[in-house]
Formats: structure tokens, sequence, C-alpha cells
């Protein structure tokens, strides 16, 4: 398995400055990128394309949070880490919070094909707005708790200990809060615009 973080000579560590880490693949990129040797023999071409190719998956899984834990928990184990798992109390209050929501989203969505007559469409419309504005209520609570995770990730960067079997299980708690906050927000995000077309 490739090392990214020794590929784009950072620290295997939880936090990384995602601009940090973009900054460093151009700086590395750049002999190899592929607007530099398009005149050069194949070999030499297909070289390059390979190293850039390698260190933009480098710099795209070490730049996102959730994919760097991810690489660093696999570096540390050798095994790809479960984004299953005991889920903490935490977790477990806001998925009953953003389940609430999401239902509500799809009983509205449910209905807007059942909105023939114009009465009926404007009521629709107005319901339709309503869960929008709770779906970006949830977005910005669920970015809030994001922030927070960032937070906790820095901290941990800062103590951390390579092989530690506390910072290790540290890390697989966060890759797991990531996990559930990260898809979370997707399916909002995914939902909201299905209430918007």
């Amino acid at each position: 398995m490739t090392d990214y973080f020794n590929l784009l000579d950072f620290p295997r560590k939880p936090f990384l400055d995602a601009a940090e880490v973009k900054a460093r693949f151009s700086e590395l990129a750049e002999p190899n990128h592929p607007d530099r040797v398009h005149q050069s023999d194949e070999a030499t071409r297909k070289s390059a394309t390979d190293c850039y190719a390698e260190l933009n998956t480098a710099c795209q899984r070490l730049a996102d949070t959730r994919s760097r834990l991810k690489h660093l928990i696999e570096l540390e184990t050798g095994e790809s880490p479960s984004d299953i798992g005991q889920v903490p109390a935490h977790i477990s209050d806001l998925f009953f919070k953003v389940g609430l929501v999401f239902h509500q989203v799809d009983q509205v969505i449910k209905t807007r094909d059942d909105k023939a007559s114009p009465m009926v469409r404007v009521d629709w419309m107005g319901r339709a707005m309503g869960q929008v504005d709770a779906l970006r209520d949830l977005q910005e609570n669920l970015k809030e708790d994001l922030e927070q995770l960032d937070h906790r990730c820095r901290q941990l960067s800062e103590s951390w200990s390579a092989g530690d079997s506390k910072s290790s299980q540290a890390l697989a708690h966060l890759y797991r809060d990531y996990s559930y906050l990260n898809k979370w927000l997707g399916q909002a995000r995914e939902k909201q615009l299905q209430l918007t077309l």
C-alpha cells in the first residue's frame, strides 16, 4: 500500500491543512504535469503521467479529512476501517433528528405527483418550502458538528502517537463520526435538490 503521507512528505497525523496539501501537490506534480511532457518520448510521458496520477490520488486522499483518517487507519492497522460499529449516544440522538427531517421531506416528495389542481399545487409548494428550510437548518447543524470534529481532529493530531492503542481508538471514533455526518450532509443536499426540482 502506498503511503500517501510519505509521498507528499507529510507526517502521519490525523490533521493536515487541506490548502497545504494542495500546495504540496502542485509543487511536486508540476514537473510531471502532462502539459510539460507532451513532446517527450512515450516512456517519459507514461512515467510522468503515472507519477502525476499517484500524486493526484495522494492529494485527494490527504486533503479530505475522512479519506485521510481512513488512510491513516489503513497504514496503522493494515486493514480498512469499518463504518459500522457501536453507535455512540451523541450520534444516535442526531440519527433520530436526521431521520425525522428526512421522513417529513420524503412524505412531501411522495405527494408531489398528486398536485393536479392549482390549489393542491400551491399547498404542496408551501409544504415543500417549509421542508427546504428544515433541510437548510439540518445542514447548518451538521456543518457545526463537522467543525467540532475538525477541532477534535486537531487535538488528536497534537497528541498523536503512532501505535498507541488510545490514539488508534480515538482515530477510529473520529473516522466513524465523520462517516455519519458526511453521509447525512450529502443526503440532506440531495433531498433539498429533489424538493426544488
